[in-house]
C-alpha cells in the first residue's frame, strides 16, 4: 500500500538542490544565499531590525548626554580648585565643590580629584592593598570611628569627615586546639608558623571537613578566619 506521505522523487529533489544558489563556508560546508529581501514580510523584518537598531542607538546617546549634562552641572558647581576637607572639619566648615579634595589617609596626604572614593581606593593610597588583609576607617572630628567596605562609596563632602585610618583586620583561628587571633591574608607555611607560633621545624596541617592536610613549607594558605591548624613532629623524627 502506498504512503500517504508524498515524497519528492530522487530527480526532484536534485533538481531543487540545484535551483538554490550555494556557497562554500571555510572547511568545504555549504549554505545556501539567501535572495535580497523583496517581499512583505522580508521587508517588514529589515524595517523592524532598522527600528532596533535607531531605538539602541538613541538609547546610548541619552546616556551619554545625562552623563554630560551632569558633569557639566558639577563643572559649573565648582567652587575651589582645591578643598581641604581636613581644615574644613577642623574650622566647622562645609567642604565646597572642587576640582581635587585634599584628604589624609593615615599619616599621608593625598589629593583626589573627584568627590567620592572608594574603600579599596583608600586603601590602594595607603599602600594596603597587599598580601595582608586591612580594614578603612572614616574618622569624624566628634563621634566613633565607622568602618568602610572595600567597593563602599564614600562622599569627601560630606559634613564631619576628618580623615581616613587604616587597620589590620584581624581574624580569630585555632592551632593545637587554642584560639590564636592573627591578621587575615595571604601567608606562606613558614610564615604562618611565626605568627603561630610554632617551631620552623614541626609541620603544620589545616584540618579540613575533619580531614588533616599537610601544608609544604614553601605553600601558601589564605586566612579568612576560622581556620584549624594542628602541629606535630615530622615523621621519624622523636618529640
Amino acid at each position: 500500500m502506498a504512503s500517504s506521505t508524498p515524497y519528492l522523487s530522487i530527480k526532484a529533489q536534485t533538481a531543487d538542490f540545484f535551483a538554490i544558489p550555494w556557497q562554500k563556508k571555510e572547511g568545504g560546508a555549504l549554505y545556501p544565499v539567501r535572495a535580497a529581501a523583496t517581499g512583505t514580510k522580508c521587508t517588514q523584518a529589515a524595517e523592524t531590525e532598522k527600528s532596533m537598531n535607531s531605538e539602541g542607538l538613541n538609547q546610548e546617546l541619552r546616556v551619554v548626554e545625562q552623563a554630560v549634562a551632569i558633569e557639566a552641572v558639577e563643572l559649573a558647581a565648582i567652587e575651589v580648585e582645591l578643598a581641604d576637607i581636613e581644615h574644613c572639619c577642623l574650622h566647622g566648615q562645609p567642604v565646597p565643590p572642587a576640582r581635587a579634595y585634599r584628604i589624609k589617609v593615615d599619616s599621608q596626604y593625598h589629593e583626589w580629584p573627584k568627590a567620592h572614593i572608594t574603600g579599596n581606593q583608600l586603601l590602594n593610597l595607603a599602600g594596603r592593598d597587599g598580601h595582608l588583609v586591612f580594614e578603612v576607617f572614616e574618622s569624624y572630628r566628634h563621634g566613633e570611628p565607622e568602618l568602610i567596605s572595600p567597593h563602599a562609596e564614600v562622599d569627601l563632602r560630606k559634613h564631619g569627615v576628618e580623615k581616613f585610618t587604616t587597620a589590620p583586620k584581624l581574624v580569630q583561628v585555632t592551632i593545637d586546639n587554642k584560639p590564636k587571633t592573627i591578621q587575615a591574608g595571604t601567608y606562606t607555611v613558614s610564615d604562618l608558623k611565626r605568627v603561630l607560633g610554632v617551631d620552623p621545624s614541626r609541620v603544620l596541617d589545616e584540618v579540613v571537613v575533619g580531614e588533616f592536610k599537610e601544608l609544604p613549607d614553601n605553600g601558601t594558605v589564605h586566612v579568612k578566619g576560622g581556620e584549624i591548624f594542628v602541629s606535630h613532629v615530622r615523621q621519624g623524627q622523636s618529640s
